[in-house]
């Protein structure tokens, strides 16, 4: 693409920190690229910090057809005030039909602020995006979350402001494979002007966070719900992971029930994941759950009711109880060769 035309864009916000771009910025460049087919538009993104040009021909191999950056050492650590003023003004120059945001803590900051500044609306922690005709007009983004503790899907539209905004879980789109080579037809550096007053806070210490665990980004997840009594019994789930080499994971009443950490929940009001193979151990298949696994390559279900939801979404399912049939599953894969696990 030689030149776009760079109003009307679905526009991303990429996430960058200590040199790094968030996975779910990356994810989104590639549902972008989807969005922008329909509405037959370019896809651009915009990337803020103290060393960002070196991501910008990177972006451009992930679909991006513009990219607009801000360079400035003081843009080093996030900050509201001035990711927000930067954001503003390039909303107001470039005029994005839409624009998303990884659901991560600092989307979650940074993109209601920018609504709120903008008067528009916005739709957070997003599982579903897609462009449909709206009242007899053209195509709209549809943007699909769960509501009412996770009962419902509803589907929210921004019909009447601009840009329509969204943020979204990381793991519910796919990241496509890069281009290698293919660099974006604009870069253009946004140069808005920052003074004493957009530094308010100054960061004297920052102390990091332990290490979490890698279920987002894990191949094979093996997860556990009320199927188990007690956390003695839910040990088999950590078991059958490490045997598997994979995660181990739960649902929200497992959690509750102090059978296994919260920063391992998946679901609603958990993570969402999208591995190669999901083990769903004494799982119902509540949509709250559902919600953060449904995307899944392959679901193996184990549940003792054969009128469970979860077998209606599972590839395999088993009616059994998980006491027995783990640790079954725990010894085959242990025997197994090393190469057919």
């Amino acid at each position: 693409m030689d030149r776009i035309n760079e109003k009307h864009s679905v526009m991303v916000y990429i996430q960058e920190n200590q040199g790094k771009i968030h996975p779910s910025s990356l994810e989104l460049l590639s549902q972008g690229r989807e969005l922008a087919k329909v509405l037959e538009a370019p896809v651009t993104a915009v990337i803020l910090g103290s060393r960002v040009r070196e991501h910008l021909n990177t972006l451009g191999e992930h679909g991006a057809d513009g990219v607009y950056y801000q360079e400035d050492p003081r843009l080093e650590v996030y900050g509201a005030l001035p990711y927000v003023k930067i954001l503003d003004r390039a909303v107001e120059q470039l005029e994005p039909e839409i624009l998303l945001f990884g659901a991560t803590l600092q989307g979650r900051d940074l993109a209601p602020r920018l609504a709120a500044r903008r008067r528009v609306g916005l739709s957070a922690d997003c599982t579903g995006l897609s462009l449909a005709p709206y009242e007899g007009g053209g195509p709209i983004l549809f943007q699909t979350k769960p509501a009412f503790g996770g009962n419902i899907l509803a589907e929210i539209v921004s019909p009447r402001t601009r840009p329509q905004m969204s943020s979204v879980r990381q793991g519910v789109f796919p990241l496509g494979p890069p281009l290698p080579g293919r660099k974006p037809a604009v870069i253009r550096d946004l140069g808005v002007p920052l003074d004493l007053g957009d530094f308010a806070l100054t960061l004297l210490e920052s102390l990091p966070l332990p290490r979490r665990n890698g279920l987002e980004g894990a191949g094979i997840v093996v997860a556990g719900g009320m199927g188990f009594q007690n956390a003695r019994d839910f040990e088999l789930v950590y078991r059958l992971a490490e045997v598997l080499k994979g995660e181990a994971a739960g649902t929200r009443p497992a959690v509750d029930a102090g059978f296994i950490e919260e920063g391992r929940m998946v679901g609603q009001t958990g993570l969402t994941v999208r591995p190669r193979l999901y083990f769903a151990c004494g799982i119902s298949g509540a949509l709250q759950h559902r919600v953060g696994m449904e995307q899944a390559e392959r679901i193996v279900a184990i549940n003792t009711d054969p009128q469970a939801p979860v077998f209606q979404l599972a590839h395999y399912g088993i009616v059994g109880d998980v006491k027995t049939l783990i640790p079954r599953l725990i010894r085959i894969f242990s025997e197994a060769p090393q190469e057919e696990k």
